[in-house]
């Protein structure tokens, strides 16, 4: 994917609207602006279908977020009806639903979207939970009833690409069983991607009694595949295997009651990790603290010990941290 300037990302939506298109949108900018974005489109060579995609995506969120709460499809609709006309308005919305499926489903509650998706198939939803967010996903598989939890679990981390033709068609119905509701909205691009990569990354964000009802299962049916999942997991137990200023970085991203809460249950091992990577005098207080706390609920320990694990992914995301593979020998150079 190419690194590009503001600029040249201009110059890229040019290139992905069509030169009818876009000399329509030129009448409306100076002469100077012309000329610029003239300059940019002469240069550009060939632009790789990723780029393209986070240009035309960008573009959708600065549309968006000039209006707030009006975002969404209509919002959308209404200013590239005013810039193109109705006709070339309703080309460019389809081009753009059908390049990036299931997009408007970002802003649609989880709970309701959970409740259309609970009459569908097991592989109608793990399709369109290969598509939206992991954390979407992830509240979406924990309203869902056990035994099709594990059915959807199946179907995301051993199914293979679907064709676009059938994820086209499962996109417009699904669209139009949003829109009789009245929600609109549009989301970040997500390509689908179904496999142990995926499932892995929803399961990270579940509640710990879905994660263990569904890689239990997942085991006695197809222990292999269970394997594979797990190499790609990340959970609370695996701060053992992070290098001491991976912890350290964590420790100060994280706050000081969460890390007491998240430390009541665990594994002995987990705590020396943590110890030996605070200063001694934070340590002291810590396990003073620690020493104090009455009985909690698990379940307030979870949602510490979870509030952890999201930090670890967001500086992992950010390459700030490195989280070695289940499974394999990874080195840093």
């Amino acid at each position: 994917m190419i690194e590009l300037n503001s600029k040249q990302k201009v110059a890229v939506l040019f290139l992905y609207l069509g030169s009818e298109t876009s000399s329509l949108i030129l009448k409306h900018l100076e002469e100077y602006q012309i000329e610029e974005v003239a300059r940019e489109i002469s240069k550009l060579g060939t632009v790789d279908r990723d780029t393209i995609n986070n240009v035309v995506y960008e573009f959708h969120q600065i549309l968006l977020t000039k209006v707030g709460s009006r975002g969404g499809i209509g919002y959308l609709r209404e200013v590239l009806e005013k810039t193109l006309g109705p006709t070339k308005a309703l080309s460019l919305i389809n081009r753009i639903s059908e390049a990036h499926p299931f997009t408007y489903l970002k802003d649609v509650p989880i709970t309701q979207l959970a409740n259309v998706l609970a009459n569908e198939s097991p592989q109608t939803i793990a399709l369109i939970m290969s598509y939206i967010n992991p954390t979407q996903a992830a509240g979406i598989l924990s309203h869902l009833q056990e035994q099709k939890q594990m059915d959807v679990a199946m179907r995301i981390s051993s199914a293979r690409a679907t064709p676009a033709e059938i994820v086209k068609e499962m996109n417009r119905a699904m669209e139009k069983t949003i829109s009789s509701q009245r929600k609109e909205g549009l989301g970040p691009i997500a390509q689908g991607q179904l496999g142990s990569r995926v499932l892995a990354e929803i399961l990270n964000r579940v509640d710990r009694k879905t994660e263990s009802y569904i890689m239990e299962n997942l085991s006695k049916t197809n222990s292999t595949l269970a394997d594979e999942v797990r190499k790609h997991m990340f959970i609370f137990e695996d701060l053992i295997n992070l290098d001491g200023r991976a912890v350290q970085r964590i420790i100060r991203e994280t706050d000081f009651k969460d890390l007491r809460m998240a430390l009541k249950l665990a594994d002995e091992t987990v705590k020396q990790k943590i110890f030996q990577n605070m200063s001694e005098r934070a340590r002291a207080i810590l396990v003073e603290e620690m020493s104090f706390t009455g009985p909690v609920r698990v379940k307030q320990v979870e949602e510490a010990q979870q509030k952890i694990l999201e930090t670890i992914r967001r500086l992992e995301a950010a390459g700030e941290i490195v989280i070695p593979k289940r499974g394999t020998e990874d080195k840093l150079v």
